[in-house]
């Protein structure tokens, strides 16, 4: 059922500590990881150990326990993960709403919460993102929403899956947490835990906007949430006039990505949901201007606004041509971007917004 790495070196492997903390399954992005870590490093009596199901896409984020889908609908499978949670784990950061016991309770966190409370485990919720995201409200206030886009059909199941989520949210009794702040228009009882990125070692030294033709780096998850066809027609004008260099990067190692990110001249994040995350961090972390669309109702959430350059798809071109213009100013961003990934986002915050949990 499960591959056990070695101990990562990034938090306390689960042993005999007061506190004895489980995350995952997901770990998107690596978050969970991310998370155990700042926790650990500020935690003394926290342990921890994570969780994550095998994906298609591979990237190879740190976890402890990687999970086999497939041996989570069987039997065998299920009751080694009952094994591993139940009398192991003190406290369990539960993302993305995926069950932890397979399949064997139902399909979703909210159907294993009556097990873990009996077991005694204290239970916090975590979403991500599309587990909460309502689309048709998100469609209601955005214009540049992606899900204007989808078939009504798949549309409607996104729509009860959030519904779903909503009510597990709203009747677990659970503290519930979400990693980027525009999932608090979705779910306004929760607290934002930022996203947590290692700022030293995104670290770049490569100068900003010194080239004749700057590198202009876009790497989406997934096109049509990040608004991707959106801008391509003009970023592929400004490339095709030789006024930038534009770098799509899609399927490549997380390794390789990283890289690129750390020697770009300018990043472009989301341009679709209205907020900011993981990729977007990375990049501010590595001393890059980052271009994104930020909601006004997002921004109003946050007590000290980033320093992104907040564009659409129909203003995109102009905001980017007026940054490449000014390399002072991308410079400056550049800096102020550092700062502000160390400040919100190297850890310290999240693990502190968790203390009140960990301590119950």
């Amino acid at each position: 059922m499960v591959t056990t790495s070695p101990p990562p070196t990034g938090w306390r492997p689960l042993g005999d500590t007061p506190v004895r903390l489980g995350l995952g399954p997901a770990n998107y992005a690596g978050q969970a990881a991310a998370f155990a870590a700042a926790i650990c490093r500020q935690r003394p009596d926290v342990s921890a150990e994570v969780l994550m199901r095998r994906t298609a896409h591979g990237f190879a984020f740190p976890a402890d326990v990687r999970l086999d889908p497939d041996r989570l609908t069987e039997l065998d499978g299920q009751i080694a993960q009952l094994r591993r949670v139940i009398g192991r784990y003190t406290h369990l950061i539960a993302d993305a709403f995926l069950p932890v016991f397979g399949s064997l309770n139902g399909g979703h966190i909210g159907a294993d919460l009556p097990a873990l409370r009996q077991a005694g485990i204290r239970v916090a919720l975590l979403a991500h993102g599309s587990e909460v995201r309502h689309p048709v409200r998100h469609r209601e206030r955005s214009p540049f929403s992606p899900f204007h886009d989808l078939p009504e059909e798949r549309l409607e199941k996104l729509a009860g899956r959030a519904e779903r989520n909503h009510r597990v949210a709203g009747t677990s009794g659970r503290p519930v947490f979400v990693t980027t702040p525009d999932l608090l228009l979705d779910l306004p009882e929760a607290t934002w835990a930022p996203v947590v990125v290692d700022v030293d070692a995104w670290r770049s030294t490569a100068p900003v906007l010194r080239r004749k033709r700057p590198v202009v780096l876009h790497a989406p998850s997934a096109r049509w949430l990040k608004g991707t066809d959106r801008i391509l027609p003009a970023l592929s004008a400004l490339h095709d006039a030789g006024a930038i260099d534009l770098r799509l990067v899609e399927e490549l190692p997380w390794t390789e990505v990283r890289e690129l990110i750390r020697r770009a001249d300018v990043v472009l994040d989301q341009f679709a949901l209205g907020c900011y995350g993981t990729f977007a961090v990375e990049a501010m972390a590595a001393g890059r201007p980052v271009l994104a669309y930020l909601h006004d109702e997002v921004l109003d959430r946050l007590d000290e606004r980033p320093p992104i350059v907040n564009a659409n798809p129909d203003t995109l071109r102009a905001a980017l041509e007026e940054l490449i213009a000014d390399p002072r100013r991308a410079a400056r961003l550049g800096a102020e971007s550092v700062e502000y990934a160390r400040q919100h986002h190297d850890g310290r915050r999240t693990a502190d917004v968790f203390a009140e949990f960990l301590d119950s």
